[in-house]
């Protein structure tokens, strides 16, 4: 099952990720915001007046490159594949028993991963 778009947000948010936000210009004030003449343009993703947040993509590049880096500043991450699909499980340092797991779950990684993250970060509340 995909994540909703409020764990999505709550996930990033989490990890340190800010959203580029993108969408059209169509008032007077949105166009002198960006300092274009009236009418419609559109804003790039990279501007902070437009419509939409839009965070990375869950999969394992973002993963690794944002949230298993604040995952591992104080819990570790194991990652165990089979057959029938891959476990993963995150402890505290100096700690033998998992505070948050995602267990056999099919493949790919992407949201047992994430799914195993997102658990840890509701602990943490």
């Amino acid at each position: 099952m995909k994540p909703t778009k409020k764990q999505t947000r709550r996930f990033w948010e989490w990890c340190g990720v800010e959203p580029e936000i993108q969408g059209w210009a169509t008032t007077r004030v949105d166009c002198n915001k960006i300092g274009v003449a009236d009418g419609e343009y559109f804003i790039p993703a990279t501007t902070k007046h437009g419509r939409e947040e839009i965070y990375p993509d869950l999969d394992l590049n973002n993963l690794f490159q944002w949230a298993v880096p604040k995952v591992n500043e104080k819990h570790r991450i194991e990652i165990m594949t089979g057959k029938k699909g891959c476990s993963v499980y995150i402890y505290k340092y100096g700690e033998d028993f998992s505070i948050a797991k995602s267990v056999a779950e099919p493949l790919p990684l992407e949201l047992p991963l994430f799914r195993a993250i997102k658990k840890l970060i509701e602990e943490e509340i």
